[in-house]
C-alpha cells in the first residue's frame, strides 16, 4: 500500500480539501483508497458526513493503544463513505497522542507500525495536523510520499522554506525513503499581484521539485464542502476547471502505482 501525507504548517491552504478530492479522484479511477484523518479537528471526518462525537472508535484509539494493554487493530475503525472510498475517522481525543506518546520508545513510528495491519487498499492518503506535531511526524515517518498544498499568498510562501527544511530533516533522520510527490498551488487567482509573485517563486523551484498546475480559486469549493460532495460532482465551469489540477496529481500517483506493480 502506497502511503501519501498531505502536509502544511499553515491552515487554510486547502489541505483537507485536497485529501477529500484526491481520494475521490483516485477511487473514481479504480484505486482502492483509504483516507486517514490524522487531525484532531476532524474536518475531513465531518465533511464526509460523520459526527466525530458519535464515532465510537477513531484513529485516536488506534494510536493511543500503543501505550495501553488494549491493542486496537486499525481495520476495526475503518468506515466506508457514501462516495465509495474509505475513511479512518478522527476525534478531538486524538490531540492526546501528541502528549501521551512523548515518552514512548520509537514514538515516531507508531502509525507506521499500526498501518502494517491494514490490507486491501492501494493507497492511504493522510490529512495531517496543521503543525509539525508528533502526529505529523508519525505520518511522515509512515509515508512513501508527501504532497504540499501551498496557498499563493505572501504569508504562506514565507513559511514554505521552513516547512521544506522540516520535511528534509525527517527524510535525513527518520524516513530516508520519503519522497516529495510535488507542490500543489491552491486558491489560484491570476488577477492578484501576490499570486503573480508567488508563482514566480514556485517557478524557481521547478529544478528541484515537481510543481503541479494550480487549483483555481472558486466559490464551487464552498458548495462542495457544504454539500459533502467532491468538486468533481459540482456542475459548474469553475468546478470543472478546478478538477483539472487534482486530475494531474491523481495521474502522477497512478504512474507510481503502475510502476510498483510492474516492478513486483
Amino acid at each position: 500500500m502506497l502511503v501519501l501525507s498531505v502536509v502544511n504548517r499553515k491552515g487554510g491552504v486547502g489541505k483537507t480539501t485536497t485529501v477529500f478530492n484526491l481520494s475521490y479522484a483516485l477511487y473514481s479511477k479504480g484505486i482502492k483508497t483509504l483516507a486517514i484523518d490524522l487531525d484532531p479537528q476532524a474536518s475531513l471526518t465531518t465533511i464526509l458526513g460523520f459526527n466525530p462525537d458519535e464515532i465510537e472508535s477513531g484513529i485516536d484509539k488506534v494510536i493511543l493503544s500503543a501505550i495501553s494493554q488494549n491493542d486496537v487493530n486499525f481495520n476495526e475503525i475503518i468506515l466506508q463513505t457514501d462516495l465509495g472510498f474509505y475513511l479512518a475517522p478522527s476525534k478531538e481525543e486524538l490531540e492526546l497522542a501528541n502528549v501521551m506518546l512523548t515518552d514512548r520508545f520509537e514514538k515516531e513510528f507508531v502509525l507506521k507500525e499500526k498501518l502494517n495491519d491494514v490490507s486491501g487498499f492501494d493507497i492511504a492518503i493522510i490529512d495531517c495536523q496543521t503543525s509539525i506535531s508528533l502526529l505529523t511526524i508519525n505520518a511522515l515517518a509512515a509515508s512513501d510520499y508527501v504532497l504540499i498544498p501551498v496557498e499563493l499568498t505572501y504569508l504562506s510562501m514565507q513559511g514554505f522554506d521552513a516547512l521544506m527544511n522540516v520535511i528534509l530533516e525527517i527524510k535525513r533522520n527518520i524516513n530516508p525513503n520519503l519522497k516529495i510527490l510535488g507542490i500543489l498551488p491552491t486558491k489560484y487567482d491570476a488577477r492578484l499581484n501576490t499570486v503573480k509573485r508567488s508563482i514566480k517563486v514556485l517557478e524557481s523551484l521547478k529544478k528541484h521539485y515537481n510543481i503541479f498546475p494550480p487549483v483555481k480559486k472558486t466559490v464551487s469549493f464552498d458548495k462542495s464542502i457544504e454539500r459533502g460532495k467532491p468538486i468533481f460532482l459540482i456542475d459548474t465551469k469553475s468546478a470543472r476547471d478546478a478538477c483539472k489540477a487534482y486530475e494531474r496529481v491523481a495521474d502522477k500517483i497512478l504512474e507510481i502505482l503502475y510502476d510498483r506493480e510492474v516492478r513486483t
